[in-house]
């Protein structure tokens, strides 16, 4: 009797994994990524992934509108359209002739200028405008407006221009900086769509009427997701006043996972959609984009210019820098208010403190001596980096630079891992690596199947009979990414090494080795990532030093870490200079599916600072909140002698390490491994 319930048992079991396969080949990792139920990097992780597929199975199996809105996106072959409106080529401001005038930061949301008729799959009926953020100076070039907001706010900074002009005996140009990528949900191109599709779908009434008592605590006039009235109230139209945070609050409490998994309209994928994709990823308070000269004439309301706002503030678009970070498009600005502290004009909860790098952009931006005059070294300074930038393929601001390049502390990816986020994951990877490696090694196993999967789909992985689907897959990837990775024989395992001789995988295509630099553990997880990994079995021309890792999403091949990039530095949790790791750190910084790159790197002996996972966790948060901790720390450190910082796991290998004197301390040079 056991041994037939067993059997059952493992009968259900294979039955339901096979059905399980099957729903989820119908929808994609990007998909599932678009949907909220995976982020970037957790696409990465075969796991994650497999969760996520189940999740989102779960979804279609207990709610019909889920399940209905996710057919519709089949269908709509989970296309989104966006028609941009044409301006023609964004001009470019003569930077010279800026000078010995005051700059003032006008902030802005980052959505584009068109329309969008289709998101996910999904129409919006009638098609939803969109009607910019950085855009709308050259939108209305030639009508005298130069940027619209809300009447306080605008009346705030046109007081401020006016002012800055008064002081100075010049006109004032007013300068694009960016918010946050979610500030768009105050204007209507993010309720609008989403109102847009709530008659398309088949959403319960139970589940409309728990949004709408929900929504009502916070949003008490609503007048509910089935009357004729609510776009209109959403829109501030037709007697409705127009407020803005009430279309926040609206677009928020529906991002709610609770509502995307009942059908409801998905918010997460509506900011990529509608956002400016040149801003896609920049760091808050990045400037410069657009440019007006302003008109001192006070703040005027001009109802129907825009859907979202009500007050313009005069001006003449002149074009644009393209995008600079906050602290080089207004250095002394920038410099003057990070020696304010909380309470000052704007009081903080908590002990007065220096303000954050956020909270002196919103000072900035806010305070009536929130402007500065453009000079030759403003000019120098802004130069520099455009033309850096440039020859960085302007990743600058979008990721953790090209070969070494510094890039901007900002970036989520680089905050993500350096603010220690990820620090309870990667010690139970730490801790589970012979697990990890055997799953990855052996035949598919639960581990690797989303992997396996994906390079299957792609074409990537052909079974051959007779031979185990893991040599075969190792045998690809070998191909496909680098003849030179040497893979560990000792977890591989005698037949599937003898099966990869067979396929001609010896000394001179894919080392089957007892031992490498790199584990097939690294091999793995950076196989799964899709990541460039053509000098991964090399190594850095020994100096004496320590063999790490530097990963990048550079977007491009490249042999080496270029050293004329590496004066730049990064600004970290463990202070300020080049960044590297082990293989698996590497490849999280290098994360992109496509154009990702891991480069080793030598770096020299001699005194550094160690920290423990635990430490690193306690820095990241600090630094997060406080970004100039990182410059501090630096500072500490090289006074007592170190010229660098290590993150040490439990049994002491060095996980994470940065060099704070790169020129000197880190070497490139690549040369083969000697067998």
């Amino acid at each position: 009797m056991v041994s037939i319930l067993k059997n059952i048992a493992t009968a259900a079991t294979a039955a339901a994994a096979a059905t399980q396969s099957q729903e989820a080949e119908a929808v994609s990792v990007g998909r599932l990524v678009r949907l909220g139920f995976l982020d970037n990097q957790s696409a990465q992780n075969p796991r994650a992934v497999k969760g996520a597929f189940t999740k989102y199975n779960k979804a279609r199996e207990q709610s019909s509108g889920f399940n209905y809105r996710e057919s519709l996106s089949e269908a709509g072959m989970d296309e989104t359209v966006f028609t941009p409106t044409d301006l023609g080529a964004r001009k470019q401001v003569n930077l010279e002739s800026l000078v010995g005038r005051p700059i003032v930061p006008v902030r802005g949301d980052q959505s584009n200028l068109g329309v969008l008729h289709k998101l996910g799959g999904i129409d919006i009926p009638n098609g939803s405008p969109v009607e910019a953020g950085n855009k709308f100076s050259q939108q209305h070039a030639e009508t005298g407006r130069g940027w619209m907001s809300m009447s306080g706010v605008a009346k705030g900074q046109q007081d401020k221009i006016i002012k800055a002009a008064e002081d100075t005996g010049e006109i004032p140009v007013g300068v694009y900086n960016s918010m946050k990528d979610t500030t768009a949900d105050f204007s209507t191109a993010v309720a609008q769509p989403m109102m847009a599709q709530i008659p398309i779908l088949k959403i319960a009434k139970k589940d409309k009427k728990e949004f709408d008592d929900e929504l009502r605590r916070v949003f008490p006039s609503w007048v509910g997701l089935d009357s004729p009235d609510a776009m209109d109230q959403l829109l501030g139209r037709n007697g409705f006043a127009n407020i803005g945070a009430n279309r926040t609050r609206f677009s928020n409490m529906m991002g709610k996972s609770k509502y995307r998994n009942k059908g409801f309209p998905s918010y997460s994928e509506i900011l990529p959609a509608i956002n400016d994709p040149d801003l896609a990823g920049v760091p808050l308070g990045t400037s410069g984009l657009s440019m007006y000269d302003a008109i001192l004439t006070p703040a005027y309301k001009d109802i129907g210019v825009h859907q979202s706002y009500d007050t313009v503030m005069a001006g003449k678009y002149i074009g644009g820098s393209g995008n600079v970070p906050f602290d080089v498009m207004f250095p002394k600005l920038n410099k003057r208010f990070s020696a304010s502290m909380t309470g000052e004009n704007a009081p903080i909860k908590g002990e007065p403190r220096p303000l954050n790098q956020s909270e002196i952009i919103d000072a900035a931006n806010k305070r009536k001596d929130g402007y500065e005059i453009a000079d030759q070294q403003w000019l120098d300074g802004v130069s520099e980096f455009i033309e850096r930038n440039k020859k960085a393929g302007g990743t600058l601001l979008t990721g953790s630079g090209v070969a070494g390049a510094n890039a901007s502390e900002d970036s989520s990816v680089i905050n993500d891992i350096q603010a220690g986020i990820d620090f309870a994951d990667f010690e139970r990877e730490q801790n589970t690596l012979p697990n990890r490696i055997k799953n990855y090694l052996s035949s598919p196993s639960d581990a690797n199947v989303a992997i396996y999967d994906d390079m299957r789909r792609r074409g990537e992985d052909t079974i051959e009979p007779n031979r185990s689907p893991r040599a075969t897959n190792i045998a690809n990837f070998i191909d496909q990414y680098s003849p030179d990775v040497p893979i560990l024989g000792q977890f591989i395992g005698s037949g599937i090494s003898d099966q990869l001789r067979e396929l001609g995988y010896n000394k001179t295509k894919g080392k089957v080795l007892g031992q490498s630099a790199m584990s097939a553990l690294d091999i793995a997880d950076i196989a799964g990532a899709g990541i460039l990994l053509k000098n991964a079995g090399k190594q850095a021309v020994t100096r004496g030093g320590k063999t790490m890792y530097h990963g990048t999403n550079a977007g491009k091949d490249f042999d080496r870490i270029d050293p004329s990039k590496l004066q730049g530095r990064d600004a970290g949790f463990l202070g300020k200079g080049f960044y590297s790791g082990d293989p698996v750190i590497a490849s999280r910084y290098a994360k992109n599916m496509e154009g990702g790159n891991v480069q080793p790197v030598e770096t020299a002996a001699g005194k550094y600072k160690n920290y423990t996972l635990e430490d690193k966790q306690k820095l990241g948060m600090a630094v997060k909140k406080d970004p100039s901790l990182s410059e501090m720390l630096t500072q500490q450190n090289t006074s007592d002698g170190y010229i660098g910082a290590r993150v040490l796991d439990g049994k002491g290998n060095v996980v994470e390490q940065v060099n704070y004197f790169p020129t000197r301390d880190v070497d490139n040079a690549i040369t083969p491994f000697s067998f």
